[in-house]
């Protein structure tokens, strides 16, 4: 880097970074300068206050590391997700700056996260009375489905960003890794820097005995951990669809699904097969209310999540529809399911428009602010995203000529005409409304 770009900084509270959005300003460290991750002594995480060039102040997390630290491939491996979807972090912005740390210059990675108040799923379930006193009160029970809803979408989400037939995957999906929101409720799909970028597979995570691995005892595939071998060998969603089956028994148990002595290091044997992949009705607590059978459909959903690569679920789409299939089966009340998926945003997304066999996409809208029409133009598993001035109202993904839509904020929601809000016309077009104004977004086949 040119020495007039380089900045000397203590990394204290206070300090400022001038980034290519304007500045950061650190308040404080999180979970100290390793966040536990690794011993590397370049690794820092801050939380800072972000001031954008003409914009409003706002907070944001700041992951940043020496580009000769241990941690580098992670995080650039986690600035690869910039996904805006309501349940997974958005990744802001990465940039590489010159610091002086402990009286010696290095050039360091800066991620820019956004900032969720809130806490892990883990200590949001851990501090529940319910697992305690064995039964759900039907508003625990909806809280409960909203988080596994909620999960699915997010995997679905960031597993549809496709080269050929290779996906992003997170590979250490964990009640750690998910955050809960104090201002909406919403579960939220954070740390991506075990992850998988399609197209490269040559980042590699290893123990301290320099044996690879990627993701956690007990919520992992034991294919992700090949002991003695070296290397990891698979990078496929399925590992994820491991991982979520897993999470669904935590969240609807409050234990995890590998929780006698010694079954966490166990279940990666070769030679457990039967204990890691074959669902055991007998690891839900006796008395527990998830035993019933009303919750059967949901005991299917994990046996087939955990099965072997050949039996396991292919695709998120699949559990999503057996998911909801259960949701809307659950109560004699039609209005149920819509009045238990509280968070409308993404009630009934997203939203699909079939082209005919296509793969290029031409999508046309009406700038209000700029009062003209404008046009996005999406080659084959690439996303955009839809601006009404300078704020984001959609994100657009093209899926084998499928537009998918993906609102932002909940003043866009629903999908009939009732609502007012979104309605899919007989000409193709997609019609939005937003708080301020209606808009149309057009898609034309190419």
């Amino acid at each position: 880097m040119d020495s007039s770009s380089r900045v000397k900084i203590s990394l204290k509270d206070g300090s400022k970074i001038l980034w290519p959005d304007g500045i950061l300003e650190i308040e404080g460290a999180v979970h100290g300068n390793h966040h536990g991750k690794s011993q590397d002594p370049d690794y820092y995480t801050w939380t800072a206050k972000a001031h954008h060039f003409g914009e409003p102040e706002k907070k944001v997390y700041l992951k940043m590391t020496a580009k000769d630290g241990l941690m580098y491939q992670s995080l650039v491996h986690e600035s690869k997700f910039q996904i805006r979807f309501p349940f997974i972090e958005y990744i802001e912005r990465d940039f590489e700056k010159d610091f002086e740390v402990n009286d010696e210059e290095k050039e360091f990675l800066v991620v820019v996260a956004e900032f969720i108040d809130g806490d892990t799923l883990k200590n949001v379930i851990d501090k529940k009375k319910i697992y305690a006193k064995y039964q759900y009160s039907e508003g625990e029970e909806r809280e409960l489905f909203r988080y596994i809803l909620q999960l699915l979408y997010a995997v679905d989400a960031y597993s549809s960003r496709l080269v050929g037939t290779d996906c992003m995957t997170h590979r250490d999906l964990k009640p750690k890794n998910l955050m809960v929101s104090r201002k909406t409720g919403h579960l939220v799909v954070i740390d991506f820097d075990w992850s998988h970028i399609p197209g490269n597979d040559s980042y590699v995570q290893r123990n301290q005995d320099g044996i690879a691995i990627c993701g956690t005892k007990g919520y992992s595939d034991p294919l992700n951990w090949m002991e003695g071998q070296g290397k990891v060998v698979h990078s496929d969603l399925k590992l994820d669809i491991y991982s979520i089956a897993m999470l669904i028994f935590f969240i609807m148990t409050g234990t995890d699904y590998f929780s006698a002595e010694n079954e966490q290091d166990d279940y990666l044997l070769p030679e457990n097969e039967e204990l890691a992949y074959r669902f055991n009705i007998e690891k839900i607590p006796a008395g527990h209310p998830f035993r019933k059978d009303t919750y059967k459909p949901i005991h299917e959903i994990i046996r087939k999540a955990m099965a072997p690569f050949p039996e396991r679920y292919s695709s998120v789409r699949d559990m999503i529809h057996d998911f909801e299939s259960f949701l809307k089966n659950y109560s004699q009340d039609p209005g149920w399911y819509h009045r238990m998926v509280s968070f409308r945003e993404l009630l009934d997304y997203p939203v699909y428009r079939k082209q005919n066999k296509v793969n290029k996409l031409l999508c046309r809208y009406y700038d209000i602010e700029k009062k003209g029409w404008r046009d996005i133009r999406l080659e084959n598993h690439q996303s955009s995203i839809l601006l009404q001035g300078k704020s984001p109202v959609l994100s657009l993904y093209n899926r084998d000529g499928e537009l998918v839509c993906y609102p932002f904020h909940c003043e866009i929601c629903g999908k009939t005409e009732e609502d007012g809000t979104i309605v899919l016309r007989e000409d193709g077009s997609v019609e939005f409304k937003t708080k301020a104004d209606r808009f149309k977004l057009i898609c034309i086949h190419l």
